[in-house]
């Protein structure tokens, strides 16, 4: 055996730890190509507001960060949006008071952005004197093109 410190014990650890960085080089970009590591490229975040109130009217909210964000949709009401630098604004104001969902396109579904809820209605049209309880959940959507290039060899 060998006490720990000795030259045959160090030059084990440095072999583990090639053989180690070697693995990790290979199976890195193994699981980027077939899509391991989470969804990427182009597409469609759809964002739901969980509320911890119930039924919503309409919200303000601010999206940081992602990867060029494009237009900001609701099919359940209007939507009102502006793109300032890496910042995004938007209103939504629901028909029926309801969940507040929109979806934001954007150029890579795998950078969320960092969403800040700076005002909620209620389904009364009264604003809440707290927005502290609300999160907001993500679902992406790729693009069918972007998730083609992908998957081809």
């Amino acid at each position: 055996l060998t006490e720990p410190g000795t030259p045959m014990l160090k030059q084990r650890h440095r072999l583990a730890m090639a053989i180690i960085s070697i693995a990790l080089a290979a199976i890195v970009p193994a699981a980027c190509d077939f899509g391991l590591l989470g969804p990427s490229g182009s597409g469609v975040i759809e964002a739901t507001l969980v509320s911890p109130y119930g039924a919503e009217g309409a919200a303000v909210l601010e999206l940081t960060g992602g990867v060029a964000l494009g237009v900001v949709a609701s099919e359940y009401g209007d939507t009102f949006y502006e793109h300032h630098g890496d910042t995004t604004r938007a209103v939504i104001v629901l028909d029926e008071a309801g969940s507040i969902r929109f979806t934001v396109r954007t150029e890579d579904i795998g950078k969320l952005p960092t969403v800040t809820v700076i005002q909620v209605a209620g389904g009364d049209n009264r604003l809440r004197a707290d927005v502290s309880g609300y999160e907001v959940e993500f679902v992406r959507h790729e693009d069918l093109g972007t998730a083609l290039q992908r998957r081809a060899p």
